[in-house]
């Protein structure tokens, strides 16, 4: 019985055995890990999250032959107390993270994991007196370590607040963004007293690559020729457009310039001598002219009447007194030049003389149906209030034909030369006989505005002869056509003994000079062709146009080109330069048009051109020139 028992509780476990072996499917041991099954340990993962120490991953899976001891091993709760917890006070969020910069955030109000700033910075050093937390590395456009953070509202940035300018002369500033906007900003100049002053350009336009790039507007002082007082005008600066939702609600920047009046009452005096050199008037044989004008505007409607007064052995048309007549002009023949004949009277003295020609203001007839009185000009009218101020239009020098000289008479007086080859001619001899059997050369000489021919003369004491000392030999004196926009200017004709045999005609004595006005045919500025009408397309089609200047700088000028807005137009190259050698050689301009898939129709664009002072050494004015802007537009297919 026992056995029987024995046997079946056998029986049972060998049939449960079998049945187990059935239901556990195959014992093969697994394979071999594959390439690259590797993990990273919890060591390689907390001295990631502690020291930022790079995780190296083995390239196939290993198992650790043992568990972890105290000193090497780290455990999750060593992982979990190494991570940050959330702040909301020293935890960064996207307004205090430069725009465009991603960063982790770990803070409370849902500012966790990957985040993009959104905060604007000031480019420049680090503001002082900001407030905020300190970061530990500066946005790439400051300087300076522990940049405080702050969010600056949206601004235009003016290089100055103020401009003072004197009539007639210009002066620049710059304009920038204070800091990087999402999209292009076109600012728009509006000028509250265009009749003191202009601008170079009305319209910038900056975009996210030259926003802190200070663009150059030239502000000019119109010389009004009017004797009006100090005068202002505001330049203020709007946003007219803007892609930057920020920048679109910018308060306007107003710049006040300050324009000096440069013109005062009295009268000009042309052409007659130069600073320090009095005009030769020789006794007798000769008249010159004087021309005079008032040197401002005079009010609608006013006249002015001069009279004057000469000093002995001189006379003027005719007269030598107050009793003579008079020169009047009008408001609208203000700045014509009239004239005055003057001519040294023969005296038996054997000296040169100095005198002078002074003028006094008088009222214009009360009963002139044609003329109004001064009075209507208080400026002119204070000038000369009582009918007796005096002042001094010229002084002349007397040279007396009694004593040895060279006599230089003009064919006709004043001498004007026009200089494109405008020509004159005069008449040489000396005053008096050099001596029997003596010959006298006298050389002639030009300032570079003029040429003389012949530049030698030969002048004998005998008599007879064609070339007797008091036979005058004609000279031909001719205006230098130079380029150079430089005004009508003066020129001098000079003679002096060059060699002599006569001892009242010493070698390297006895100058004389001659006068000349030479009318200038040159103007300085810049020709631009086509200046409008360019044509781009958004496929990258271009137009091309040409600038040259228009007379000869004396050093080198050099013009930056840009397009108003990048977006439709670039232009290449970026700066053009002249030189004295190549000033007239027109250069070329290529502006392209840039695709855009979103834009349609035909949309204009502007091509400035600024002079860039610090590459620029011409003298002649090219650094305050006005310069022509280019228009154009770029077609986009609808």
């Amino acid at each position: 019985m026992r056995c029987r028992r024995l046997f079946l509780l056998i029986a049972i476990c060998w049939a449960a055995f079998t049945c187990s072996i059935g239901l556990a499917g195959s014992l093969t041991p697994p394979g071999l890990p594959s390439a690259g099954s590797g993990m990273p340990t919890l060591e390689q993962i907390y001295n990631r999250l502690v020291t930022g120490a790079a995780i190296t991953i083995p390239p196939t899976f290993v198992e650790p032959s043992a568990g972890p001891s105290a000193a090497t091993g780290r455990s999750l709760n060593d992982i979990k107390a190494s991570l940050p917890n959330s702040d909301n006070i020293n935890g960064a969020a996207p307004a205090e993270v430069s725009s465009g910069r991603t960063y982790w955030g770990l803070r409370t109000d849902g500012s966790w994991g990957l985040q993009t700033g959104t905060a604007h910075f000031v480019s420049g050093a680090c503001q002082a007196g900001w407030t905020g937390n300190n970061c530990s590395v500066c946005d790439t456009h400051w300087s300076g370590a522990n940049c405080d953070i702050n969010d600056q509202a949206a601004a235009l940035v003016l290089s100055t607040p103020t401009l003072t300018i004197t009539e007639g002369r210009s002066a620049q500033y710059g304009v920038s963004l204070r800091y990087r906007p999402t999209g292009t900003v076109s600012v728009g100049i509006s000028n509250s007293n265009a009749a003191r002053a202009t601008v170079s350009v009305s319209t910038l336009n900056f975009n996210p690559q030259n926003w802190n790039q200070p663009q150059t507007i030239t502000v000019s002082a119109i010389d009004d020729k009017l004797i009006n007082g100090t005068g202002t005008a505001n330049l203020t600066h709007q946003v007219t457009a803007s892609a930057d939702t920020a920048y679109a609600v910018a308060a306007a920047s107003v710049l006040a310039v300050t324009v000096n009046d440069v013109n005062a009452v009295g009268f000009v005096v042309t052409p007659l001598t130069t600073v320090g050199q009095p005009m030769k008037v020789v006794e007798g044989p000769t008249t010159v002219r004087v021309g005079i004008r008032p040197a401002t505007k005079l009010a609608s409607g006013a006249a002015v009447r001069l009279r004057f007064q000469l000093s002995d052995n001189v006379t003027y048309d005719g007269h030598n007194s107050l009793s003579g007549d008079d020169i009047t002009w009008t408001s609208a023949e203000w700045n014509v030049v009239k004239y005055l004949s003057i001519q040294a009277l023969p005296d038996a003295d054997n000296q040169d003389e100095t005198f002078s020609i002074d003028a006094v203001m008088v009222d214009v007839d009360s009963g002139s149906t044609t003329l109004t009185s001064s009075r209507n000009d208080p400026v002119y009218y204070d000038y000369s209030r009582g009918h007796h101020q005096t002042f001094s239009v010229a002084y002349l020098s007397n040279i007396d034909t009694d004593v040895p000289g060279i006599l230089i008479l003009p064919t006709t007086t004043p001498v004007v030369l026009a200089e494109s080859g405008g020509s004159s001619t005069a008449s040489v001899r000396l005053a008096t006989p050099p001596g029997a059997s003596t010959w006298v050369t006298v050389g002639l000489s030009t300032t570079p505005g003029i040429s003389v021919s012949p530049s030698t003369l030969v002048f004998s004491g005998d008599t007879g002869g064609a070339k007797d000392w008091n036979v005058g030999q004609t000279v031909t004196f001719t205006a230098v056509d130079d380029s150079v926009a430089q005004g009508d200017h003066r020129e001098f004709l000079s003679a002096s003994v060059a060699y002599s045999t006569s001892a009242s005609y010493p070698d390297g004595g006895l100058s004389t000079y001659l006068l000349t006005q030479v009318t200038d045919d040159e103007t300085m500025g810049v020709t631009v062709q086509p200046q409008s009408g360019l044509l781009c397309s958004g496929s990258g089609d271009s137009s091309v146009f040409m600038l040259r200047l228009n007379s000869a700088p004396d050093g080198t000028v050099r013009f930056a080109v840009s397009s108003s807005d990048t977006g439709l137009a670039t232009v290449s190259p970026g700066y053009v330069e002249f030189s004295p050698s190549n000033w007239s050689v027109p250069q070329l301009v290529t502006v392209s048009g840039v695709p855009n898939a979103s834009a349609r129709g035909q949309l204009p664009f502007v091509i400035n051109l600024a002079v860039v002072p610090a590459s620029t050494t011409d003298t002649t004015g090219y650094l305050n020139a006005v310069l022509p802007d280019v228009r154009g537009s770029t077609l986009y297919s609808r």
